[in-house]
This record gives C-alpha cells, structure tokens and sequence, in this order.
C-alpha cells in the first residue's frame, strides 16, 4: 500500500481499561465486562496501526487475567485454565487478526457457559439468604439499593436476579410479608391501625391501607372487623 493510500490518521486507540473491566468481572457484571472487551477488540483488529504481536499478547493477558480472576471468584475454571496454554498457542499461531479474535469469541463463549452454569447452581441458595433477610427484616425500610449494598449486588441486577428466581419482584414480596404480619395483627387484638402500619414496614398508615386493600380486597378496619378476636 502507497502512503497515500493510508488511511487518514485519527486518533490513537487507548489503552484498554483494564482496572475497569476487572471490576465490572469482580461485581459479576459479565454481561457490560465482555461488550467493552469485544467491542475494544474489534477496535483493535481494524486500526491498521495496531500489530498482530499486540493484538496477540494482549488477547493471551486478557484471557489469563479472566481465568484468575473467575478462579478467584470460586467459579468452576479449572478445566479453562488446563486449556489455556494450548488457547495461548493457538493465538500464536492465529493467521490474521479475524482468526484471533474468532479464537477469543470462542473464549469468551465457554466463559458464559461457566457463568450460566455457577448462577444456576448459587441462585437457590442465594435466594434463600434474600428471602431470609427480608423475612427477619421487613419491619425496617428496605429497599433494593440498601439489600445490594448488604449482599454486594448491583441494585438493578438484584431486581432482575429476584424476578428470576422469585415468582414475585422484590416490592411485591416485601409487600406480601409485611401484609401477612399485619392481618396477624389485627386479628390478635385492638392496637390502632396507625400503630401496626409503623409495625410493619410502613411510615404511612395511608400507604399502608392502600397496600394492604390491594392483597386482601379489604381495608385493615374491614379485615378487622371481620377477622379480629372480638368478632
């Protein structure tokens, strides 16, 4: 190629946030780590300044950070990390750079099976730690945001994880048990519906009847009178 017929030169690829990506694995964002790492890839394999040697390193370092890292995290990559040296020597010997990067996609496809395969057999478990909290908990003002912070999850990956492995979301749950307590409540005796809306989660008794009406088609004086030991 004549130097004239160089592409125009933009500005240099930046280096690879590798302290970023490492965080996004150590919190289990795997889905946002691996985007940033195939799209940073492509990137690389299509800058005509970048060279086969450093696209080629830079896949192997990657790969083995992710092996440490997954392996740190008690995920099950032992038999990824028995692979990775003859991983590493087909990278070597990769032609060009679309048979390196077919090389990682391939990577990358056995590390979300390993992924797929530890989230089905921690989410029961993990599941039950949630549900067990929330039942212990319900009085005191929960909230997604507060429960990742205790379970070292992503308030949005917590709300999707329990609608996955919950019949119900996250507030329909807290609702349910905090509204279960409140029919006890009222059936055992005559404290002031005020008093069991603060009991039981909820700051306001207005709330509190609207939420309680919703789940059992009658208002907390309704459901008393109905239901309570007096009746």
């Amino acid at each position: 190629m004549l130097p004239e017929e160089l592409p125009e030169v933009g500005e240099p690829l930046p280096a690879f946030n590798l302290r970023l990506f490492t965080e996004e694995i150590k919190r289990e964002h795997f889905a946002e780590a691996f985007r940033d790492l195939r799209e940073y890839t492509a990137r690389m394999a299509a800058d005509y300044r970048s060279t086969p040697v450093g696209l080629k390193s830079f896949l192997g370092n990657i790969v083995f950070n992710l092996i440490t890292l997954l392996g740190n995290m008690d995920y099950d990559a032992a038999d990824l990390d028995e692979a990775k040296y003859g991983f590493f020597r087909e990278i070597e010997e990769a032609q060009d750079a679309r048979a390196a990067l077919f090389l990682l996609e391939s990577f990358l496809l056995k590390a979300e099976a390993k992924i797929a395969e530890h989230a089905g057999q921690t989410g029961g478990a993990n599941m039950k730690k949630l549900l067990a909290y929330i039942d212990e908990h319900y009085a005191e003002p929960l909230s997604l945001t507060g429960l990742g912070r205790y379970f070292h999850f992503n308030p949005s990956y917590l709300s999707s994880y329990f609608a996955t492995h919950n019949k119900e979301g996250f507030s329909e749950y807290l609702n349910k048990i905090r509204v279960s307590r409140a029919e006890e409540l009222l059936r055992e005796g005559e404290i002031s519906i005020s008093e069991i809306s603060g009991r039981v989660g909820y700051s306001d008794p207005g709330y509190f009847t609207k939420v309680f009406k919703k789940q059992t088609g009658l208002s907390p004086s309704q459901y008393r009178r109905q239901h309570g030991a007096g009746r």
